[in-house]
This record gives C-alpha cells, structure tokens and sequence, in this order.
C-alpha cells in the first residue's frame, strides 16, 4: 500500500516492475471496498501541476524547482529525478468527491517500472466512461489523467493513439480482491498499480495485442501491458511479483541453472500432461496456480 507516508525520492530506472495477480471472483457491489490506509485528507484537482511535492533534500547540492508536470526536480540527480507525495489509497478511493485515485508516474517519462510511479487523486471528467470501455488520456500513459469513471483508470494505452481500456481497480481487499469472471486482480508495483485484468492461459496465451500473458508460480497468469517489462527469455532475472511474458514462467533462483538474480529467473512453460523439458531443466514443475501449466526446472 501506498500511504501519505512521506517523500518518494526516486529516479527514472528500468527492471523495477514488481506485480502479481490473484483469481478474481465475482464481486457483488462491483466498487472497491478495500482497508484504507492513512492518506492526505484533500488534494487539489486539475491539471498535473496540482499534485502536492516535497521539497528537495539540502544534501543535493542544488536547488529544486517545480516543473510543469507537477513534480520537483532534482538538478544533481538528473533531470528525471523528482520528489513526489502519494496522495491517496487506491483500494479505498478516498479522494475527494469529483475526484479519483489513479496510479500514475511523476517524473513524465509514462514509464511504469520508474520509480517516480506513484498515486494521485485527479477530477473526473464530466461524462466518465465505464470499466470496459475505450478511454483516452492526456499527455500520455501513466499521467494520470484518463476519463474513465471513479474506481478505474486507463489501460494499456497505446503510446501513439492514447486510447486505452478503462480497467476497474480490484473490489474486496488486498487480501481477497474480487474481480468479474474470467479476470485476476493484478497487484503491481509495489500496490500502486492495481486492477482487474482478463487471466490467461500460460501454455496458449491470447492477451490482446499490446499485452503479454504475466506468468509466476503461486498466482494466476494475468494479461499486462507489455510496458510493464516482463521478461521473456531463459534464464532471465524476474521479479517474482510481475512474472516472466508469454512463455517463460517466473521461477524460485535454485531451479533454474544459470540464473545470475538471487531470487528468480524465468524459465520455458510446459504442459504437466505431456512435458517437453529437457538439458539443463528436464523436470516440468507443475506451477502453484493450478493451470495444469508447468515450468521446466532442474527438479
């Protein structure tokens, strides 16, 4: 979760992703309902530059200025560097009314594994369009400014046409998020990127273009935005809370030979039916989701 907890001080990085997705169940009243943690009380709407920012730390050797985007830059750091304050709980949606809380990233790359990702309460638009729906954003992916209804932002969006799919935060709680059938409720980056997002197959993916089939062992597969980075090759270092991209499953370091992260490495799926491992990963590991999916280990 993310909380009014204090400065984020981050800086434009790559691999830095963090998600996971769990089954989603129906949910009765279709809005989230989540634990709320503690967060600003208000925040002005409008364009970006209403979002709150802390000021830079005196050991930067520089002075800070606020840019455009609503962000603090940091001239030692390098001029994608920012200060930022989360605004609001995604899971409660505990922005002031004719707002929403959004995930979105401060340092205006629209890259979603830079650490500036964080959360933002933004106005709604006059006539908001429903989960499910075509949505359009401005200035460009992850700025936080969509017009989808309260409750959902804009998904995969498409960096040249804008347009996306407006996806509803997860309803339930982090614990037991709920989801409409056929979806997952993936949890990314940190808890900043939450949302219900269609499941998949490991062993056929079908994600819509744009998108990759997310597969980890202990969570169901999700389709994501191929922005989120998800690796797709042997051996690959993953972060076990995104998963690896259409084929490859992300998996515990021991397993995989090769594998240069402390903590996980991809590895090719398989079918636990009628394996097809072999070399160094002859054994298909059936993966914990229960997909009938397996991934080629070393045992």
């Amino acid at each position: 979760m993310i909380g009014l907890a204090g400065a984020l001080a981050c800086g434009s990085t790559t691999g830095s992703g963090t998600g996971s997705a769990s089954a989603g169940s129906s949910s009765g009243d279709g809005g989230p309902t989540g634990t709320a943690t503690d967060s600003a009380s208000a925040s002005e709407s409008g364009g970006p530059s209403s979002t709150t920012t802390a000021a830079a730390d005196s050991s930067s050797g520089g002075d800070a200025s606020e840019s455009s985007s609503g962000f603090l830059l940091v001239p030692d750091q390098g001029p994608t560097s920012c200060l930022s304050l989360s605004l609001c709980d995604i899971w409660a949606q505990d922005c002031p009314e004719g707002d929403k809380c959004v995930p979105w990233v401060a340092d205006g790359s629209g890259d979603p594994t830079s650490s500036c990702l964080a959360t933002r309460c933004t106005e709604l638009t006059p006539d908001p369009v429903a989960a499910g729906g075509t949505c359009t954003v401005q200035e460009g992916p992850w700025s936080g400014f969509d017009d989808c209804d309260v409750g959902s932002f804009c998904w995969g969006v498409d960096p040249v046409t804008l347009e996306g799919t407006c996806a509803a935060v997860c309803g339930g709680s982090e614990a037991d998020p709920l989801c409409g059938d056929g979806e997952v409720c993936f949890q990314g980056f940190g808890g900043v990127i939450v949302a219900c997002t269609p499941g998949c197959d490991p062993l056929a993916p079908t994600c819509a273009a744009g998108s990759v089939c997310a597969t980890t062992d202990g969570a169901a597969s999700a389709c994501v935005p191929e922005d989120f980075d998800a690796p797709v090759e042997q051996g690959a270092p993953c972060d076990h809370r995104l998963g690896c991209g259409d084929g490859f499953a992300c998996m515990a370091a021991d397993a995989v030979p090769g594998c240069a992260d402390p903590a996980s490495c991809c590895t090719a799926v398989c079918d636990v039916e009628a394996p097809a491992c072999g070399g160094e990963t002859p054994v298909c590991t059936p993966l914990a989701g229960g997909s009938g999916a397996g991934a080629c280990t070393v045992g």
